[in-house]
């Protein structure tokens, strides 16, 4: 049996909706208990590191700094710039974490932001459309989740009954110091499944995901 740990931060999580449950038609938890924080400093850290070429121009400008303060003699102050910038730079995405989980708004909207920045980074997210089904399910059997969309119409909207998001159930195997074996679960691969009270054969779903 999965182990669940419930969160409200919608990233990377199991997502569970039913159309029916109109008391709590949405459930959204995460793997393991460290996964929000994980996620978390994941996103940071693939936001900054998309935008390489802005880094490279903000290092040759520091480069030319250093050399600057180094041909005028003043080496202590330049190491201590070098240093001073790598820490920054290095501790940046943990330092965004910590304001991200203090600052509920920022928490919510952090996949938005998320999926905005790696979608401009891919220029480029998956598309699917059906207009009819041969079965009561749907389903995308890998993606990253990182976002999904979805729009419904006709039958596809009116026999819609729920919508999941969860991972492989596949573990890495690893083996510690005593070489006895653990199976740590792995949360990179990820399925959708729609479901439907009847199978839909008039109308259109079109599902964007990345």
């Amino acid at each position: 049996m999965k182990q669940t740990y419930q969160e409200l931060n919608p990233s990377f999580a199991r997502i569970f909706i039913n159309k029916k449950d109109k008391k709590n038609p949405v459930t959204i938890s995460y793997p393991a208990k460290r996964e929000a924080f994980e996620a978390l400093s994941a996103m940071w850290f693939n936001i900054i590191f998309s935008y390489r070429k802005t880094l490279l121009a903000l290092s040759f400008v520091l480069m030319l700094i250093i050399t600057s303060l180094i041909y005028y003699g003043l080496y202590i102050f330049a190491i201590g710039l070098s240093l001073g910038m790598m820490i920054v730079f290095w501790l940046s995405p943990l330092i965004l974490v910590f304001i991200t989980l203090h600052n509920k708004k920022l928490y919510m909207k952090m996949p938005d932001i998320y999926a905005e920045a790696m979608i401009r980074k891919e220029n480029e997210y998956m598309y699917v459309k059906r207009t009819k089904l041969d079965k009561k399910t749907f389903e995308i059997p890998i993606f990253d989740n990182i976002f999904l969309d979805y729009k419904m119409k006709g039958e596809f909207k009116n026999y819609f009954k729920t919508v999941s998001i969860e991972e492989h159930d596949l573990y890495y195997a690893t083996f510690d110091k005593k070489h006895k074996r653990k199976g740590i679960i792995q949360t990179d691969y990820w399925k959708c499944i729609f479901t439907f009270i009847r199978i839909p054969k008039k109308g259109y779903m079109e599902v964007r995901f990345l």
